[in-house]
């Protein structure tokens, strides 16, 4: 939860920033920086790099609970 609010966090302040035509210096980083305590970051060939959570079901899939 604390990290889903620093992430809906981080993205309002980029888009206040940027509809007020400021440049905003946010790094990539700091998303996977968030998630990373929280799950692991594979590489997938047609993606890129995905996060999966640690802790849920083999068949989990997001968007589907809630």
């Amino acid at each position: 939860m604390k990290t889903q609010r620093m992430l809906l966090a981080s993205l309002a302040a980029f888009a206040l920033s940027a509809s007020r035509g400021v440049a905003a210096d946010v790094s990539v980083s700091v998303f996977y920086d968030a998630l990373e305590p929280h799950g692991e970051w594979i590489e997938v060939s047609d993606y890129g790099y995905v996060w999966t959570p640690r802790g849920v079901d083999a068949d989990w899939r997001p968007y589907t609970d809630g």
